[in-house]
């Protein structure tokens, strides 16, 4: 595997996509991802457009790789460049219990502060 011989993990491409990213864009196979996790993954990366990997999986709706990066640790209030967070794309798509599961999340999780 490129990870054992030394290749970033995080490293991005054009868009600004790591490797998590895509994976989550193209495969809704959580062991890939956790893999990617286990081994040094940014779990708040986020894209040129500040897309973040959990705003990425519920656009994708991948509602797996979601539930497991809520899990994980995935930040729930970050913005992007348009000033929506993860709870905004969940109710853009419609999805009331998605949303109302990231809601929860939020509250739970220790605000992030930008310095």
């Amino acid at each position: 595997m490129a990870i054992e011989m030394g290749a970033d993990i995080n490293l991005r491409d054009a868009n600004g996509w790591s490797p998590l990213m895509r994976g989550v864009l193209l495969n809704s196979n959580t062991e890939v991802l956790e893999e990617l996790l286990n081994n040094g993954a940014d779990i708040n990366a986020t894209d040129k457009r500040g897309q973040s990997v959990l705003m990425q999986a519920i656009l994708s709706q991948n509602t797996d790789s979601v539930r497991m990066l809520l899990k994980l640790g995935a930040s729930t209030g970050l913005s992007n460049i348009y000033n929506n967070t993860a709870i905004d794309m969940a109710g853009l798509l419609q999805d009331k219990d998605l949303e109302k599961e990231l809601k929860t999340r939020q509250e739970q999780q220790i605000p992030m502060f930008k310095c």
